[in-house]
């Protein structure tokens, strides 16, 4: 399936394939009304694989609506682990989250276009193995300083995330 094939291009970390499962208009939208269009979406994409390591994302399908013959839309739960630096450690970090997806067929085949509704209320994210608290933004099971740059990633990823979620709607 596309989704199976979405999963390995983030686990082999292979940038041009995940952003071939995209349309040129594909676009995110965040539970706080954010708006990001292709590339800005591709360079979260980017940033996001330069900083984790050890990949591995799956995706549950909850439902399949077909609005027309040619659209799609799926509510489906993004499951990721990566390895992630914070604080100086590598750690293991966890997420799971649910989100609707808006997936056209076009002449190559079934295409992302845009992701909406994306849960973060009920986001759960795990940090070497423990669940973080609700709303902690990706805490981590121990207090450790956070860089600029880590909380940039993970601003970014909790912006992508909200768009990635909308999308379904």
């Amino acid at each position: 399936t596309e989704y199976d094939d979405l999963a390995a291009a983030f686990g082999t970390r292979d940038l041009d394939r995940i952003l071939s499962f995209r349309t040129a208009e594909f676009e995110t939208f965040g539970p706080q009304g954010q708006h990001d269009d292709y590339a800005r979406m591709a360079e979260y994409t980017r940033f996001w694989l330069q900083n984790n390591k050890a990949i591995k994302v799956q995706f549950a399908i909850q439902s399949v609506e077909l609005s027309s013959p040619d659209v799609a839309l799926v509510r489906v739960v993004q499951r990721a682990a990566r390895d992630q630096e914070i604080g100086g450690s590598v750690r293991r970090v966890e997420h799971e989250v649910r989100q609707r997806e808006k997936w056209v067929r076009t002449a190559q085949g079934w295409k992302l276009r845009m992701v909406d509704q994306i849960d973060l209320a009920n986001r759960k994210r795990w940090v070497d193995g423990v669940l973080q608290p609700a709303g902690s933004g990706g805490g981590t099971a121990a207090p450790v300083p956070v860089t600029d740059m880590e909380q940039a990633v993970r601003t970014l990823e909790r912006e992508w995330l909200d768009a990635y979620e909308k999308r379904d709607a």
